[in-house]
């Protein structure tokens, strides 16, 4: 292989994923790949399947486990040996078209960033005694099975709350909570993918 070619690799699976099987990487018709800065930024493969008469070979693995919703899929490019990650996240949706005609019938997984993880459960947590920047480091923490980097940029004004004057209380999805911190300083919250594969920034 050249130093400037380029390749695509598909990681996947349910915790933490791996090289997905060639069958299902020569079934891939296209990638797109949204970035968003303001909201959650999200994927879209579609694979080609039955691609000869009587082929169930490509049903029963786009059927199969590997695609399943809640799965964790990670695209990665690679220019030569330098590999650079398009996206990091969980697949939401699956949809099958059938065709009536061999290699005609199309399976469209989409999904979005690992951020979407966090949006999943409304909690009632106090947080006694600690700045937006701390909150927003502890709640990162809460996913590193996602490979979450912390970029926390402190506000320009630090005010750690007494607890004899008041609480901050949240009562929204981690996700929802980071972002309105963040709106209160004019910030915005989100996750970048890498900067190396099975890592992601939460900036």
């Amino acid at each position: 292989m050249s130093l400037d070619s380029t390749r695509l690799t598909m990681l996947i699976g349910p915790t933490i994923p791996v090289p997905a099987p060639p069958p299902l990487l020569a079934a891939i018709t296209s990638v797109e790949v949204t970035h968003r800065d303001e909201g959650r930024s999200g994927f879209q493969v579609v694979f080609q399947i039955g691609r000869e008469a009587g082929d169930v070979l490509d049903y029963a693995l786009l059927a199969g486990p590997v695609l399943r919703t809640g799965n964790r899929l990670v695209l990665i490019v690679w220019f030569g040996a330098l590999p650079q990650v398009l996206m990091d996240g969980l697949i939401t949706n699956q949809q099958l078209q059938p065709g009536d005609q061999p290699g005609s019938a199309t399976l469209t997984i989409t999904g979005e960033d690992v951020s979407v993880a966090m949006d999943r459960e409304e909690k009632s947590v106090e947080h006694p005694a600690q700045p937006e920047a701390v909150i927003a480091l502890k709640i990162i923490a809460g996913y590193a099975q996602y490979g979450l980097i912390p970029m926390v940029i402190p506000p320009p004004t630090i005010d750690t709350p007494l607890p004899t004057e008041r609480i901050p209380v949240q009562q929204a999805t981690d996700l929802a909570y980071l972002r309105q911190m963040a709106e209160r300083f004019a910030y915005v919250f989100y996750v970048m993918p890498g900067p190396a594969p099975l890592t992601n920034t939460a900036y």
